[in-house]
């Protein structure tokens, strides 16, 4: 999996260790921050997917980022 870090390029960072796919209606309501970290754009869509990776803050990315659109590692 790759991701956009503060440089602004993609940095590989192997495959996650675990993933989660939600509704992004509840973060939309809240007002909080939801950017994908894999192309830098707002998160929209109707669910969104939460990537855990030992060592790195949970990410947020749109379904269409995942690798091959699934949710595996």
């Amino acid at each position: 999996m790759k991701i956009i870090k503060p440089t602004t390029h993609l940095v590989d960072i192997g495959p996650l260790d675990n993933t989660l796919r939600l509704p992004t209606a509840s973060r939309i309501k809240h007002g909080m921050k939801t950017i994908c970290r894999r192309c830098g754009k707002p998160v929209t869509d109707e669910y969104f997917i939460v990537g855990f990776k030992k060592g790195f803050p949970n990410m947020i990315f749109h379904e269409s980022c995942i690798e091959g659109g699934n949710h595996e590692k």
